[in-house]
């Protein structure tokens, strides 16, 4: 069996991890990552030109023989380490690549302690029967929601802040992130590629002044939300897009079983 070799990514990966990244879903959850965007690869570009000191993702590649077999991005958050992505060349799957990705960048960021989450879709069972079989447990669902306006009158005084600076972060990149300023509260919102709006606070679906505000700044676009299972009337769904289980282990354990994983590819 051919040596895995795995490695931070460099700048001339981009192009690859980008790919690889949004062909592992189905499009109507493709068209919704930021990988999806036109500008993916730049921004993976200056991620990693940033360096895994200081950038907020870490990305690493798998190889085989010089080929690309896999790619991994892990994202620091204050309370454990988010796996935000991780993907195997179909070709290579079944071939211990997952597991030597996850154990190689695991050591190399440090990670021997703590907590480590993920999301995976629902009805993505074999990646799920293998998470589970790490050590990994399911915990809270959400929900991935085209929607419609709720009921209600918007509130005029309605307001957007750092657009200058999320307008050139659409034009670079492809996606950006903004906040709106309601009467009733303070929301951040995002646009991914030219078509949708992103929402990811409950309370935010629920205001028609948000709807309103997102409308004026753009009516050509749809909006979707990614928001705890259930939390949505249904009368304001569109439809459902996708649902996605979020889950948990414990690095150090994690680490033990990736080990054994890893030992059991090369044996087979």
């Amino acid at each position: 069996m051919q040596e895995i070799r795995v490695r931070f990514a460099e700048s001339t990966d981009a192009e690859e991890i980008a790919a690889l990244f949004f062909g592992s879903f189905p499009p109507q959850v493709g068209q919704l990552l930021i990988y999806g965007a036109k500008g993916a690869p730049g921004f993976i570009r200056a991620q990693v030109g940033a360096g895994p000191s200081h950038a907020a993702s870490a990305y690493f590649v798998a190889e085989i023989g010089g080929a690309k077999a896999g790619a991994a991005e892990f994202r620091r958050q204050p309370n454990a380490l988010l796996l935000n992505y991780i993907a195997v060349v179909p070709a290579c799957r079944g071939r211990g690549v997952g597991a030597t990705l996850l154990l190689c960048a695991l050591k190399a960021l440090g990670a021997t302690s703590g907590r480590i989450e993920l999301d995976v879709l629902e009805d993505n069972t074999r990646a799920m029967g293998w998470y589970r079989r790490l050590g990994f447990e399911a915990g809270a669902a959400s929900d991935l929601l085209e929607l419609r306006p709720p009921g209600g009158a918007p509130d005029d005084a309605a307001y957007v802040e750092e657009l200058p600076q999320a307008d050139v972060c659409q034009g670079r990149f492809g996606f950006s992130e903004f906040r709106l300023i309601v009467r009733g509260g303070v929301f951040r919102a995002g646009r991914i590629g030219h078509e949708w709006f992103r929402l990811t606070d409950p309370a935010a679906v629920a205001s028609p002044s948000v709807f309103a505000a997102l409308e004026r700044l753009d009516p050509r676009r749809r909006i979707f939300a990614v928001v705890p299972g259930g939390s949505v009337a249904e009368a304001q769904v569109v439809r459902l897009l996708a649902k996605t289980r979020r889950m948990k282990a414990e690095i150090a354990s994690l680490l033990s079983s990736l080990s054994h994983d890893c030992q059991k590819s090369r044996i087979v």
